[in-house]
């Protein structure tokens, strides 16, 4: 705008001054007159214009303002689209991996055993009486197992091999006091056993506290003709 005024100025101008110097003085104000009227609509057309640019200004102002706005309520949409999104497959992984642990476990749920085979296993877990060949009947003489040899189990080993031996009819089998000593020294020993456990290789292991098992079941049973002179195996 600065350059049309200018333009138009320096035009009003030349035209003035031309009739300055043709005419009278008095037709010389006039013209100096006419030259400011029209130099004052210029300046008021020159403001219009700024006002109108500084109008637009504000205008493009405000549409970027509000496009900003716009721009950032759509990605706050987009986001809580996003995470409500996120939040579905959470939730969704949640009940997939519950669904897979319970489908597991039904697979692998374990079968009731059946009354006949408990009662099989019972009996197979039951200790048994010695052998004639892990105890002399006569002699009272026990044949203990390799592990139970160690000079560890001597002491116990001995009192037990003792009250075996000292069995008689009338002191002998479940509710005699030979029974009860018995049982003492027997659940003394299987203890000191059990503490030793990683000591062992497993078979040599259960192969001894099946031996004790079978030895204090042996017990509650009642003695026939056993002499009263212990025999240790050594």
């Amino acid at each position: 705008m600065s350059r049309p005024l200018g333009s138009l100025c320096r035009f009003f101008g030349c035209i003035v001054c031309g009739w300055l110097l043709a005419a009278s003085p008095a037709r010389s104000q006039e013209l100096k007159e006419i030259n400011e009227v029209f130099r004052s609509r210029a300046e008021v057309i020159h403001a219009e214009g700024q006002n109108k640019l500084a109008n637009a200004a504000i205008i493009n102002a405000v549409a970027n303002h509000m496009k900003a706005g716009a721009e950032s309520a759509k990605i706050n949409q987009e986001t809580r689209k996003l995470s409500a999104e996120n939040d579905r497959l959470e939730t969704q992984v949640f009940y997939d991996k519950k669904a897979m642990y319970y489908s597991y476990q039904d697979a692998h749920k374990p079968v009731r055993s059946t009354p006949e085979q408990l009662a099989e296993r019972a009996r197979q877990s039951a200790p048994t009486r010695l052998s004639s060949y892990q105890l002399w009947s006569k002699e009272g003489y026990l044949r203990w197992p390799g592990l139970l040899l160690h000079g560890d189990y001597a002491e116990a080993r001995s009192g037990i091999d003792y009250l075996f031996a000292m069995r008689t009819a009338a002191d002998s089998g479940a509710g005699s006091q030979n029974c009860v000593d018995l049982q003492a020294r027997i659940g003394t020993l299987r203890d000191t056993l059990h503490k030793n456990l990683k000591r062992y290789k497993p078979v040599d292991y259960l192969t001894a506290r099946k031996f004790l098992d079978s030895l204090a079941y042996e017990a509650q049973f009642q003695a026939e003709g056993m002499s009263k002179t212990a025999a240790v195996s050594k």
